[in-house]
């Protein structure tokens, strides 16, 4: 379990399929207006539908092969407790190959959302990875979704997902590396010691991309 120094009202923990359902809201909730999402699923109507299948494939992908983390507000035996933020991590040298997206689900993806969306999850995916490993061929951490619901925003759960993400890359000495379609959260990282590696724009009329890194300490 990891807690930050300062007393908290919540409790971080290793994230587990128990945690799931929560973990896809929170996911929905934050991403479905990231303007990747809105390329990749143009029709705003069916958008968080299909969106939240694709979020069921990543959740997994998170529980099983990331490495993953929930903030947990305190509960007593017998309640269900109330996931507050999810972050998922891929560690370093993980290659998402073949058997790992057949095993969360990401190729049954065909039969659930609209082709459109299904192919420019693929060309997405496959862009954006033979990028990453141009700009950042060492092994390294990568940062691939968190949530904080709303209301916990500024309690400090965003700030303790960043440490451990930052502390296990320093006890390993090696890189950090993430994508963000977002502007104010490429200031956002540029404060915590990140950096804009490249700036693209997604072929097929998609979103602008800053592809951002935090060197080995």
């Amino acid at each position: 379990m990891f807690q930050s120094e300062k007393q908290r009202s919540y409790n971080i923990v290793v994230m587990t399929p128990f945690h799931k359902d929560q973990v896809v809201k929170h996911l929905v909730d934050t991403y479905i207006t990231d303007p990747v999402a809105e390329w990749m699923f143009p029709n705003p109507k069916t958008r968080e539908k299909y969106f939240t299948k694709y979020i069921e494939a990543a959740t997994k992908f998170g529980i099983l092969y990331g490495t993953s983390y929930v903030a947990l507000l305190p509960y007593k035996k017998g309640e269900e407790p109330k996931v507050i933020g999810a972050l998922i991590l891929m560690y370093p040298g993980f290659h998402l190959g073949f058997l790992p997206q057949l095993n969360v689900g990401v190729f049954n993806l065909i039969y659930k959302i609209p082709p459109i969306s299904f192919i420019r999850f693929f060309y997405y995916t496959e862009f954006i990875e033979k990028t990453r490993e141009q700009l950042a061929p060492e092994p390294h951490w990568r940062g691939c979704f968190v949530a904080v619901d709303e209301k916990y925003r500024y309690e400090g759960v965003q700030g303790d997902f960043i440490t451990i993400l930052r502390t296990g890359a320093d006890l390993t000495h090696t890189a950090c590396y993430l994508e963000t379609a977002k502007p104010e959260i490429v200031r956002f990282y540029r404060f915590i010691g990140f950096y804009v590696q490249k700036e693209i724009v997604v072929p097929w009329g998609g979103p602008r991309v800053w592809l951002l890194k935090r060197d080995a300490k």
